[in-house]
C-alpha cells in the first residue's frame, strides 16, 4: 500500500506553461520519511484552480505554490515542523527576488520589500523579523502551508478575487481564531515584473483585489491600505490650487521616497538599485490607487462575479529519495 504523501503542494498554471522550474526545485527539496505529492491545475482563474485541487489533495497539509515560485530545499522541512502542533492552521514564508532577476526585477522587490512600499506587508517579500505568530498581512498565497481541513472549513479562496485572494482569505481564517505563523526561514524564490508597464499592472491589480473586500470585516490596520487612495487625491486636488501650503505634502511625500531609496542602496549597497527604486514608488501607490477606487466601486455596484474555468489537474507522486517521479491521474476535468 503506497504512502500517504506528506503534503500536497498545488500549482495553478495557465495552458501551455508547465511549472518546470518549480517541479524541479521541488525535487532537490530535502524531505522528511513520506513522499511529496504535487498538483499541477491547468486553467484561466486562479483561485477556481486552487480549490478545485484542493478537492483531490491527498495530504493534510496543503502546500501553495507559483508555477515561477522556486522553494529554497530546506523550505518543506522547515514548515512542516509547525504542524507537529494540532492548533497550527497555517504557516508561510516571503516570496524572495530571484538571485538571476535584472535589476529592475530586484528594485521592484526592494520595493515591495521597504516601508513606504510595502508596509504592514512588507515581510511577504523579504525574511523579516523572527519567526511569529501572526494576522496575516505577512503571508503570501505563493508560499504557503494550510491543513487541508481549515481550508474547507473556510471554502477555501472567494473565486470572485484574483489576485487578492489571498488576504481576503487569511483575513476570513483570522476572523475564526486560527493560528497562524511568519517563518523566515520557508524560503521561495520568484521572478518579478519585467518591464515598468507590469509593474504598474501589477500594482492596479493589487488595488482593485483589495477594494473588492476592504469594507468586508475591516480591521483597524486595513485602514493604511486607503493612504495610497487620499495620496491619489491629493495630486488631483494640487492641480486646482496654487495653495503654497498645499505643497507641502508633496515634497514630505518626495523626501520619504528618498530615505526609502537611500535604504535600499544601503542595504542592498547598490547605488543603481537605489536610483531604480526612486519612481517605483509612486509608480506603484499611484497605480495602486486607481485599482483601488476601481475595486471599491464594483464591490458598491456589486460588479464581481465568481471566476472560474474548466481545469486539468496533473497528479505527480515524488519519492523520499527524490530519484523518481510517477503520473498518479492525469487530465481530471472539472467545471
Amino acid at each position: 500500500m503506497p504512502l500517504k504523501p506528506l503534503l500536497s503542494v498545488i500549482i495553478p498554471m495557465r495552458a501551455g506553461h508547465y511549472p518546470q522550474k518549480a517541479i524541479s526545485c521541488l525535487a532537490r527539496a530535502r524531505l522528511l520519511q513520506g513522499p511529496l505529492e504535487i498538483i499541477v491545475v491547468e486553467g484561466q482563474a486562479p483561485s477556481w484552480q486552487r480549490n478545485e485541487a484542493a478537492k483531490s489533495a491527498s495530504a493534510d497539509i496543503l502546500y501553495f505554490l507559483d508555477d515561477d515560485s522556486c522553494v529554497h530545499p530546506d523550505a518543506i522541512r522547515e514548515g512542516l515542523q509547525f504542524f507537529c502542533d494540532p492548533k497550527v492552521a497555517v504557516v508561510g514564508g516571503p516570496a524572495i527576488t530571484d538571485p538571476e532577476a535584472s535589476l529592475l526585477e530586484k528594485c521592484i522587490g526592494e520595493v515591495f520589500g521597504s516601508y513606504f512600499g510595502g508596509c504592514i506587508t512588507r515581510a511577504r517579500s523579504l525574511p523579516i523579523g523572527d519567526t511569529r505568530a501572526v494576522e496575516g498581512e505577512e503571508l503570501v498565497l505563493c508560499n504557503l502551508m494550510i491543513r487541508k481541513t481549515c481550508y474547507e472549513e473556510v471554502s477555501g479562496l472567494d473565486t470572485r478575487l484574483y489576485p487578492g485572494e489571498d488576504p481576503e482569505f487569511l483575513k476570513r481564517l483570522n476572523a475564526r481564531g486560527a493560528l497562524m505563523y511568519y517563518h523566515p526561514n520557508l524560503l521561495a524564490f520568484r521572478r518579478r515584473r519585467n518591464s515598468v508597464a507590469a509593474f504598474m499592472k501589477q500594482g492596479f491589480r493589487y488595488g482593485r483585489g483589495r477594494g473588492l473586500h476592504i469594507l468586508e470585516g475591516t480591521r483597524p490596520h486595513d485602514l493604511l491600505f486607503f493612504a495610497p487612495l487620499l495620496f491619489l487625491l491629493y495630486i488631483f486636488t494640487l492641480l486646482f490650487t496654487q495653495s503654497t501650503l498645499l505643497l507641502f505634502p508633496f515634497w514630505t511625500y518626495l523626501a520619504l521616497a528618498a530615505v526609502s531609496s537611500i535604504s535600499v542602496a544601503a542595504r542592498t549597497r547598490s547605488l543603481p538599485m537605489g536610483l531604480g527604486a526612486f519612481p517605483l514608488f509612486p509608480i506603484l501607490h499611484i497605480s495602486y490607487a486607481v485599482g483601488m477606487a476601481r475595486g471599491l466601486y464594483n464591490y458598491l455596484r456589486r460588479r464581481s462575479q465568481r471566476n472560474i474555468s474548466p481545469v486539468s489537474l496533473t497528479i505527480l507522486r515524488l519519492a523520499p529519495d527524490r530519484t523518481r517521479e510517477v503520473a498518479l491521474a492525469a487530465s481530471a476535468r472539472a467545471t
